[in-house]
């Protein structure tokens, strides 16, 4: 992925079983049903399990996703970007540079115009 060295991605069908390797993150995925999107609920109200320091935030990768169907791609680098015992490689090391303290917006829009998200 991108000269990331020493990890792989592999599907996990039974999260009973133990895993021979270390595991740097989960992506959960679901099939996507358009008519969901018109009766999400929007919550306004911040419960104690919401991050809502933007120091804590903003040093987490975290971008959101504004190319359409980039999703695979934000999910690989949100885990890749926060395991600290990961070889990044040059592009991705960049990256991480560049975008360190940014907003999950700006990090969107910044990803936006990166070859990365392109891959």
């Amino acid at each position: 992925v991108v000269g990331v060295k020493g990890v792989q991605v592999e599907e996990i069908y039974d999260l009973q079983s133990k895993c021979q390797s270390p595991v740097y993150g989960f992506i959960f995925l679901f099939k996507w049903i358009e008519e969901r999107r018109s009766r999400r609920k929007v919550n306004t109200l911040v419960d104690e399990t919401s991050v809502i320091d933007e120091e804590i935030v903003n040093d987490m990768f975290f971008a959101h996703q504004l190319i359409p169907n980039s999703c695979a791609t934000h999910a690989l680098l949100s885990v890749l970007l926060n395991c600290s015992g990961v070889e990044l490689g040059t592009t991705l090391s960049r990256m991480k540079a560049f975008t360190k303290g940014f907003s999950p917006e700006v990090r969107g829009f910044s990803n936006s115009f990166s070859n990365v998200c392109y891959i």
